[in-house]
């Protein structure tokens, strides 16, 4: 899909666009969703491999 392609789909279907990220946005909140976890995973990772170079 090309640029023009994907600006006819959300202009032709941006009501259930909206809904669904809404919807994701409004689940996310309810479970609490870490919505930076790739950032924070890598804080994690590095955190391990400093504990682990001094054990």
């Amino acid at each position: 899909m090309n640029g023009e392609q994907i600006t006819a789909f959300l202009q032709e279907h941006w009501n259930w666009v909206t809904l669904i990220i809404g919807a994701v946005l409004l689940i996310g909140a309810i479970m609490n969703w870490n919505w930076r976890g790739l950032r924070t995973l890598g804080k994690r990772i590095r955190k391990r491999e400093r504990l682990n170079e001094i054990s």
